[in-house]
């Protein structure tokens, strides 16, 4: 598309719900905020490019190198890399927050479950939160603490409509995002949840763990009827979450075995909706 920003049109093919949150920021952070959510998502696919989780961990460490200025002269030729450093360096986002970052995404490329729905929580937090957060930066510095809450909550409601949304995939790779406390609270585990024999069984844990979502998305939207009114197009990609976990809570549909996702036009009409 003529005279669009840099690596706008790979963030509108990974994920529509982003795209359309930027087009609410100012014109002069759009770019800035690309960069941020396709750093995030390109981390976040990396299991789906790997068969050992070795070789996740590798290039996961190529990524915290380049963000601790170590591997300058190869980030230098890679377009994202170069442009991401950038963007920490301008805005002085928290490299103490990327190490954080880089440290919970180690989990997702092997098999183990969170032990508990803390765990759950604190790798959310570190992950989407903190992008919720480094953007929020972006936007405004001087009132970004203002926004912790509303990062925090609305990272893990994000992550777990994410989660909600990938059942079908990661049930197929053996992996298992659900915890094991809210596992054992429906009469499963870790096997039997990615085996699925149990269906009305799984579709508990599911509305269990959207419940949980939905929980923190009501606080993440408490939270930003407090913030400042330039720190709200940060938390855009919500109104899709909300969709997403109300779905999955509320209908037949059991997203362990069927997709979830919204349309595109869905997608937009939500977030215009929380945008006004």
């Amino acid at each position: 598309m003529a005279g669009e920003l840099p690596f706008a049109a790979d963030l509108r093919q990974l994920d529509r719900n982003r795209y359309i949150a930027t087009l609410f920021a100012p014109q002069a952070k759009r770019a800035d905020l690309t960069v941020l959510n396709v750093f995030d998502l390109t981390i976040a696919r990396i299991p789906l490019l790997v068969t050992e989780p070795i070789n996740g961990e590798i290039r996961l460490q190529w990524w915290r190198e380049v963000v601790e200025g170590s591997r300058a002269a190869e980030a230098a030729g890679n377009p994202l890399a170069a442009a991401l450093l950038d963007v920490i360096a301008r805005h002085r986002l928290p490299i103490s927050a990327f190490d954080r970052y880089f440290d919970a995404r180690i989990f997702e490329f092997y098999h183990d479950a969170f032990p508990d729905r803390q765990a759950l929580e604190e790798w959310a937090g570190a992950t989407r939160g903190a992008i919720f957060q480094f953007a929020a930066i972006i936007l405004d510095p001087a009132s970004a603490q203002a926004a912790a809450d509303a990062s925090g909550h609305g990272g893990v409601a994000q992550a777990i409509s994410d989660i909600i949304l990938d059942l079908p995939r990661t049930r197929s790779r053996n992996q298992c995002y659900l915890p094991l406390d809210l596992l054992a609270a429906c009469s499963l585990n870790r096997d039997s949840f990615v085996e699925g024999i149990d269906r009305k069984a799984v579709k508990s844990a599911t509305d269990a763990l959207s419940s949980l979502g939905l929980e923190h998305d009501t606080r993440a939207r408490a939270a930003l009827k407090k913030i400042p009114s330039q720190l709200k197009p940060v938390h855009l990609p919500l109104a899709g979450s909300r969709g997403t976990l109300r779905k999955a809570l509320m209908t037949a549909h059991n997203p362990a075995f069927e997709s979830l996702r919204m349309s595109s036009l869905a997608s937009f009409f939500a977030t215009l909706r929380l945008a006004l």
